[in-house]
């Protein structure tokens, strides 16, 4: 077996096949030196919580993320939309430094049925320069 570095990840090649995949050993998902034009928003946890995990039918339900920003670059007046099944149910506007991390939270109210939450950092990609490797995440929640 060989082993070649490849940037982002060690990359392993076995037998005739030439089979390629990634071995354990893979580091950060963005070079560092890839961070310095670019705004990288992402959400701590990569997941959704929620106050309210099995609502009933009317409940109200808080849906909280937080947002950090790996990047070098501010971020200025960033949207940030929260979703039920595809339809809007809240909005943010964010400004993050270099380093900083904001919670937000919104209130959705429960209806009876299956529920995907998403969020998603700046949905119609109006900032060019945001990295958008892992700026959406979403949750299912089954109503009675």
């Amino acid at each position: 077996m060989a082993s070649i570095r490849n940037g982002m990840a060690t990359v392993c090649l076995l037998g005739m096949g030439f089979l390629l995949f990634q071995c354990a050993t893979q580091q950060e998902a963005i070079p560092p030196q890839q961070l310095l034009d670019q705004i990288v928003l992402e959400f701590v946890g990569n997941r959704i919580e929620l106050r309210n995990p099995l609502p009933r039918s009317g409940e109200e339900v808080e849906v909280m993320v937080i947002v950090h920003n790996r990047g070098n670059r501010d971020a200025k007046r960033i949207p940030v939309f929260f979703y039920d099944n595809l339809r809007v149910f809240s909005t943010e506007e964010i400004d993050l430094e270099p380093g900083g991390q904001r919670r937000l939270i919104a209130r959705w109210k429960a209806t009876m049925g299956s529920h995907t939450l998403s969020v998603i950092i700046d949905p119609a990609h109006h900032f060019k320069e945001i990295n958008r490797e892992r700026s959406e995440v979403s949750t299912t929640v089954w109503v009675k």
